[in-house]
């Protein structure tokens, strides 16, 4: 070994010898420093695995919890489902011109059937008579003037009395359209379940639940609870007759009421709207609301 080489290592192994000799306690505070290094380590280990545990007990939680809520529901709608599926059939056998009309039940029957839990729709007896009009008639479908006055009748036909009520709202817990009820039936039809079952984030977990709460579904599915299914299906006008601002005119109108269950008749009346009664200025914007509302009281009256 060249002495140039061997000098170096000496002086290096001589350096060593003297840090170890002169500063022994700096050598063991850096194996104290490694060791408490090591062992926070382990312990930062163990609480990210104990966290992570508990996440994922969590999110187990809660996917069990919204499956229950859903499983829960999805049950209880099995009963109405295919009554409630069946409506647009019920529409379909509604077509027709009205010539063999006859009058089915009197003021008590609708009296009476305005105090249960009612679908409601209304269309066109024309968009009625195209292929597939009842299904589009059925998802459009929503509350209106007509619906909420026949539950809760104006107290008189004086034009200021109407127009208060049709701007109030009709009892919520007994009155829904039936594109509601449909809704209903669509999201049990859904992926929705799946999308719980593979949820791996509580995030995502807490909107899906959230979305389960909505208060537009929940009136969904309370809306599957109806007993009697209320139709509203205007005729046109006659040739010739003028329309008003808001598509009303004069014409006839045919109210029925079916049985959810079995299809039944319960009510049925052919009668005739015109809002040539009608101010002006209430004419311009609410004249088909106005005519709707004193049709509903006029309902409700005992016949001459």
């Amino acid at each position: 070994m060249p002495s140039a080489l061997r000098q170096r290592i000496q002086a290096a192994v001589d350096a060593d010898l003297r840090q170890r000799t002169l500063f022994p306690k700096r050598t063991a505070g850096r194996k104290y420093v490694r060791t408490l290094l090591g062992l926070a380590s382990v312990g930062l280990l163990i609480v990210l695995i104990a966290t992570y545990r508990q996440s994922r007990r969590e999110v187990e939680h809660a996917r069990g919890a919204t499956l229950s809520a859903y499983d829960q529901r999805a049950v209880a709608s099995q009963v109405k489902r295919p009554a409630v599926a069946g409506l647009t059939r019920a529409l379909e056998g509604l077509k027709g011109p009205a010539n063999d009309w006859q009058d089915v039940g009197g003021r008590e029957d609708l009296a009476s059937l305005v105090q249960r839990r009612l679908l409601y729709v209304r269309g066109d007896a024309r968009e009625l008579e195209k292929l597939g009009g009842a299904q589009a008639i059925a998802a459009e479908s929503g509350l209106d003037a007509l619906a909420t006055c026949l539950v809760s009748p104006p107290a008189n036909l004086r034009e200021s009395t109407l127009l208060r009520r049709i701007g109030q709202v009709a009892a919520g817990d007994r009155l829904y359209a039936l594109s509601e009820a449909l809704l209903a039936l669509e999201f049990f039809d859904s992926d929705f379940r799946e999308r719980v079952r593979t949820a791996e984030h509580m995030q995502e977990l807490q909107r899906l639940a959230a979305r389960l709460e909505r208060p537009t579904l929940l009136r969904s599915i309370a809306a599957l609870d109806a007993d009697v299914l209320l139709v509203a299906i205007d005729e046109p006008p006659p040739a010739g007759v003028v329309t008003d601002f808001d598509g009303e005119a004069a014409h006839h109108l045919r109210l029925v009421a079916l049985e959810v269950a079995s299809g039944r008749v319960l009510f049925k009346r052919r009668a005739r709207v015109d809002p040539s009664w009608i101010s002006e200025k209430s004419r311009l914007a609410y004249s088909r609301a106005l005519d709707s509302c004193r049709l509903a009281y006029e309902l409700h009256q005992p016949s001459p």
